[in-house]
């Protein structure tokens, strides 16, 4: 979300434009199959904490222009069902994290400084944004698992949230990842990192998803970030 600040047209041509395209050719062609949009829960903005978790109902006020760009793309996608009855759904995603993600997320970046520390590759130090804010992370491993239920479950028309259901701040992440360091870290906060509009807290109610496809998230967080840190090890020479 941070790089959407800078990156305006990139984000805008990926985000809404690229789903516009992708339904103009759904639009022309004979089937139509179910099409599973990847929004994101940057649309819902700031959301008071006794407002949390977050229920699809919540009225959206994004404050990124990477929430707006998919805020933008969920009304292409209404538009298109309204008019050329593509089966659309949204699915609102709450922050994925798994083994290979690239290091501009935080717990792939924590990860990647630890791997190259233990390698000395890099001094044990660690540098950091706002560690307060809290997220719902969910391991990438299991968001697929609910996209495919979704894709066969799922109603055309209908919005979801795919998160854990639980929150952890950053804070949190970087000391889970640490606990499994073979050197001791410092941790310094940069000016540099903190983000024009940083949101205290996205925390998705998945209630929605599970009732209508019975999933639930089954990885545990300290196996998603150890999962992490370990291929960022066979990574770094």
């Amino acid at each position: 979300m941070g790089a959407s600040w800078k990156k305006l047209e990139e984000t805008y041509l990926n985000n809404t434009l690229a789903t516009l395209y992708l339904l103009e050719g759904f639009a022309s062609a004979k089937q139509k199959p179910v099409f599973l949009l990847a929004s994101s829960a940057a649309v819902y903005g700031a959301i008071p904490k006794k407002r949390q978790p977050i229920r699809e109902s919540q009225p959206p006020a994004p404050l990124s222009h990477y929430g707006v760009s998919k805020l933008n793309a969920e009304e292409v996608l209404r538009f298109y069902r309204r008019v050329y009855g593509i089966k659309g759904i949204a699915v609102r995603l709450f922050n994925q994290i798994g083994p290979g993600q690239r290091p501009s997320f935080a717990a792939s970046s924590f990860a990647k400084a630890i791997a190259e520390a233990e390698k000395g590759k890099r001094k044990p130090v660690v540098e950091v944004g706002n560690l307060e804010a809290k997220r719902d992370f969910t391991d990438v491993r299991d968001g697929v698992e609910a996209l495919f239920l979704l894709s066969r479950k799922g109603k055309p028309g209908e919005v979801y949230n795919l998160g854990s259901g639980k929150v952890y701040s950053i804070g949190e992440i970087l000391e889970i990842l640490l606990s499994f360091s073979e050197v001791e870290f410092r941790v310094e906060v940069k000016r540099a990192r903190l983000r024009k509009a940083d949101i205290p807290m996205l925390w998705a109610n998945i209630g929605k998803l599970n009732r209508v496809t019975g999933w639930t998230p089954s990885i545990p967080m300290e196996k998603t970030l150890l999962d992490i840190l370990n291929w960022w090890r066979g990574e770094i020479e």
